[in-house]
């Protein structure tokens, strides 16, 4: 299965708040969250992607975004920027073997004590994340119109 699939960076900008504080993580859902309400209305349908939250030791919070190729970057800049993120966005196309790599490292500096993963949920989804036991992993159906959802597993080290 050779899909490819865009990662997204996305930042907050540092006005509003100091850099490190949890207010900056509340904040970088938050816009998260409704840069998921404008992805909706401009694709016509709820995107699919699967997010993991990066605290590094100093500065802020980062949210990368493992989701469909095809959102307009132009766009994305743009509404980001609205929403109070930063202007570098990295938006890199990548097969799902190193995205799954990309991903993996990053929740190694996730931090503890917090939700620092998640997937949307949407009924028609080919990504999304499951649990085996302690391990986390990312499934991926061969096609959205398999009544059996066969899928292929990549777990998360």
């Amino acid at each position: 299965m050779a899909r490819t699939f865009v990662v997204l960076r996305l930042a907050l900008s540092p006005r509003g708040s100091r850099s490190g504080s949890k207010n900056a993580r509340v904040r970088l859902m938050d816009a998260w969250r409704k840069l998921r309400v404008y992805l909706a209305r401009r694709l016509g349908k709820s995107p699919e992607f699967i997010w993991v939250v990066e605290a590094p030791k100093r500065g802020s919070p980062v949210l990368h975004v493992l989701t469909n190729p095809g959102l307009p970057r132009s766009w994305l800049v743009e509404t980001w920027l609205a929403l109070g993120g930063e202007r570098s966005i990295t938006a890199h196309q990548m097969h799902i073997e190193r995205a799954v790599k990309h991903l993996s490292t990053r929740m190694t500096t996730a931090g503890k004590g917090s939700r620092r993963v998640g997937h949307s949920r949407n009924e028609d989804d080919t990504i999304g994340l499951v649990r085996r036991g302690t391990r986390v992993g990312i499934w991926i159906a061969e096609r959205r119109s398999d009544p059996l959802r066969r899928f292929v597993w990549f777990p998360l080290e």
